[in-house]
Order: structure tokens, then C-alpha cells, then sequence
């Protein structure tokens, strides 16, 4: 029988999911939204204490000055609120000077956000580098390549593909211990899934997503090793380096094009911990902090002359929550690699608003290995990848 028609052409695979892509220049836009959701902003929650005292003194001010302008006091304790007037001008000098701590407060918070943003991209592209240099490897060298399947190659030239599976398994799982040490956390469950789920068939967990026997014994003992060591991170590449030895049968230079690989990961964890381990100056902080509190306690009082003191407190209150809500954002974007907006660890993973959102960042290193080395499983499958982040820091509802 003639053979048929040959069928349709294999659909595209899709294209990567930026999940901030669709945010994209809604500033204007979304005019309408930003405004309603005010009171679901979660930096308004994390002021409302310092903002409701502001309008609370301000209210009371506000008390004081109608009472003495209606003559319900007598004179005494009218002549005592006119001593909390004061005039305008102290309060106008130092608008200046507070739009520019304010900028330089900010300015300094994102050059850490991100800074903390480029390492990771070093992240992916040194991954990226390794994986793709340890696959020329298995597929010249690996008991699957065409040399090996022909008979060309030896038993002794051959790769074990076990060993190559656990390498992949190995760089998988990297970014995870790397994420863990930045956030003080020691998850081997989660280093384990990843070098499942990213390696190839004999070593990923089969049917279940989140199963974490990872089936490599080898590979078990390597993260039981890194997850008892001071440093993951740095015990990870540890490891890695003394087992990626086998591309020497590439010759010495591609042995060196990996090991520099290598070193970039080294000089990315160095500069990370320095984010992590040099904070801002307390004392600076804490300066800004006072600085914005008095003006706010005492804006009222250089408001005293206003005609419509029902408005006073909302005027305060207006003022003092664009003023605390950028220091708030200042301070949180400061720790890039930190949990953000989120205080509770029991939260489910939909609810974790991180600054960086480092959970998705491994699961696509992840599925990048996992597409090298030739596992089925894709991004969604890789821990981390179920995050909901459609928002970096403020996120309504």
C-alpha cells in the first residue's frame, strides 16, 4: 500500500511567560484600578498604624483650633492653643530638603533591587553555560551518541549516563540552594525535587509533581552533604567542580571554559552576600524615620490658618501617607532577595509577593536544564514555577 499524506507539521512550542509583560506601561492605564484598590494596598496596611496616629494628633489639633476660633474656651486655654500655632515657613524650607531624602532614600533602595536583579541574570547565563557545555560532552562522549551507539568509542571513553544525569540534577538544583541561603532557609526536600524533576528519565520522580525521592543515590548524598555545610551555595559548586572532571574528555580547554563557569558563580554568590550582609545604616533609617514623623505630627500645626479645619486631618493624612509609603517601599526593596510584603511563613504559595521573585527564577533555570538534558518536564512542573506574581511589592486583595 502507497504510504499516505504526510500529516500537519508538529505545532510551535509556545513561547516563554514573562509574567510582568502584561504590566507593562499600565501607569495611565489603570488609572482607575490603582485608585480603588487603595484600601487593599498591602504597604498601606504595613503604615496604618504610624499613618492613623499622624491623622489621630492632627484630628485632635484640628479639635483645638475650632474650639478657640468659636470662643468655647476661655481666655486662658485660648491663649495657650494660639501658642501651637506656628507659621508656614519652617514646614515650606524643608519641603525641599524632604524631596530629596526621599530621592536619594529611593535611589538607593532600587540600585540594591536592582543590583540584586543583574546578579540573578548572571545566574541564568552561567547555568546556561554549563548545562550547554556538559551537553556537547554527553552527546560526543555520552553512552547515547552516535560514537558510542556504533561502536567507536570504548566503554572506557564513554560517559556513564547516570553520571550526567546527576550533574544536570546537580546545576538544577544550585539556584534553590543558592535562593535558600540568601533567605536563611534549609529545604532538602526542595533541592531534591528539582534534581528530580530537571534530570533525565532515570533520575526525575515519575507521575507525582511534587515527590522528592530523587531515585540517584549519589545524587541524594551530594545535597545531603550541601544541605549540612555552612554555605550551600558554596558547597554546591564545591561538588559540582569535583565531579564535572569527566569533560576533560573534551580536552583540557573545554574542561577550563566550565570551570570558569564555575568562578562567575562564585563572584555572583560573593557579591549577593554582600547585598544580604551589608544592610542600610541603622542610623540613617532610623534619622529618616523621625525626621518624617515630626513633620508629620506638626503639620497641623502650621496649618492652623486654614479656613476648613474638617479637612485638616485628611490634608495630614494625604501628605503623611505619600511620605510613609515611599520610605515603606524603600525599605523593603532594599533586601532584594527578601519575602517583600509577606510576614506570615505559613502563607500558601499563591500569596508569597517576594521583591525578586526567586522561586520562579530557579523553576526557569530549572526548565532550561531540564531541556538540555532531556527530561520531559517543563516549567510548570519545577518547584517555585506555581508562584502568583503578578505584582512585585504591592499586590491587592
Amino acid at each position: 500500500s502507497e504510504p499516505g499524506p504526510p500529516g500537519p507539521p508538529a505545532a510551535p512550542a509556545p513561547p516563554p511567560s514573562y509574567p510582568y509583560s502584561a504590566y507593562y506601561g499600565t501607569g495611565s492605564e489603570g488609572w482607575l484600578e490603582n485608585l480603588t484598590n487603595i484600601p487593599q494596598s498591602k504597604v498601606l496596611r504595613r503604615i496604618s498604624q504610624h499613618l492613623l496616629a499622624t491623622v489621630f494628633v492632627a484630628g485632635l489639633f484640628a479639635g483645638l483650633f475650632a474650639a478657640e476660633r468659636s470662643e468655647i474656651v476661655d481666655s486662658n486655654v485660648s491663649d495657650w492653643i494660639k501658642t501651637l500655632y506656628l507659621p508656614p515657613l519652617p514646614h515650606e524650607a524643608v519641603g525641599s530638603f524632604i524631596a530629596l531624602l526621599l530621592a536619594f532614600r529611593t535611589q538607593q533602595s532600587y540600585d540594591r533591587f536592582w543590583e540584586g536583579r543583574e546578579l540573578w541574570d548572571g545566574v541564568f547565563s552561567e547555568t546556561r553555560g554549563m548545562v550547554r557545555l556538559l551537553s556537547v560532552v554527553d552527546a560526543e562522549f555520552g553512552a547515547r551518541s552516535p560514537g558510542a551507539l556504533s561502536g567507536r568509542l570504548t566503554m572506557e571513553q564513554q560517559l556513564d549516563p547516570n553520571y550526567v544525569d546527576s550533574l544536570y540534577g546537580l546545576i538544577a538544583s544550585y539556584p534553590y540552594a543558592l535562593k535558600q541561603h540568601l533567605r536563611g532557609e534549609r529545604n532538602l526536600g526542595e533541592l531534591l525535587e528539582a534534581a528530580a524533576l530537571a534530570s533525565a528519565p532515570e533520575l526525575r520522580s515519575p507521575n507525582q509533581r511534587h515527590r522528592t525521592d530523587c531515585q540517584n543515590v549519589d545524587v541524594v548524598e551530594c545535597l545531603n552533604r550541601v544541605v549540612s555545610a555552612a554555605n550551600m551555595p558554596l558547597e554546591m559548586l564545591v561538588v559540582i567542580s569535583q565531579r564535572i572532571r569527566c569533560t576533560t574528555l573534551a580536552g583540557e580547554l573545554l574542561w577550563m571554559q566550565v570551570d570558569a563557569h564555575i568562578n562567575q558563580h562564585l563572584q555572583i554568590l560573593a557579591k549577593c552576600e554582600r547585598i544580604k550582609g551589608t544592610p542600610v545604616p541603622l542610623s540613617y533609617s532610623r534619622h529618616t524615620s523621625r525626621f518624617f514623623s515630626i513633620y508629620a505630627f506638626t503639620l497641623p500645626m502650621a496649618l492652623c490658618n486654614s479656613e476648613y479645619l474638617l479637612l485638616l486631618p485628611v490634608t495630614v493624612g494625604v501628605v503623611s501617607w505619600v511620605l510613609f509609603a515611599t520610605e515603606e517601599i524603600g525599605h523593603i526593596i532594599e533586601d532584594p532577595f527578601g519575602k517583600g510584603l509577606v510576614d506570615d511563613p505559613d502563607m500558601p504559595a499563591g500569596d508569597q509577593i517576594e521583591v525578586l521573585p526567586l522561586g520562579r527564577y530557579c523553576a526557569e533555570i530549572a526548565a532550561d536544564v531540564a531541556s538540555f538534558s532531556r527530561s520531559s518536564r517543563g516549567l510548570a512542573a519545577m518547584p517555585g514555577a506555581d508562584v502568583d506574581e503578578e505584582a512585585l511589592f504591592d499586590e491587592s486583595g
